[in-house]
């Protein structure tokens, strides 16, 4: 029988300061360095909710750059577990 929990335990959260050498060349924070973020915290956040076996990606929905992310931004990333399987 599957292990049932409320969304809102799976949660974890990370601020991070966005530095001058995570800029790109229009002088705000360079779009991959705030998906790497994004993705390391999908993958902590599954590490840390599944059975201590290491999570495998399995698909990454669309990325949405709604606004620049000026240097020196204190930004804050939420990893919510939606789903949890086996491969």
């Amino acid at each position: 029988m599957a292990k049932c929990v409320q969304i809102c335990s799976t949660q974890h959260e990370k601020l991070v300061l966005m530095h001058v050498q995570d800029k790109n060349r229009h002088g705000k924070v360079f779009g991959g360095f705030v998906m790497r973020e994004a993705t390391e915290l999908a993958w902590m956040t599954a590490l840390l909710n599944g059975d201590g076996s290491f999570p495998q990606y399995i698909h990454i929905d669309d990325v949405a750059f709604v606004r620049p992310i000026p240097v020196g931004s204190i930004t804050k990333f939420r990893g919510i577990l939606k789903d949890l399987g086996r491969s």
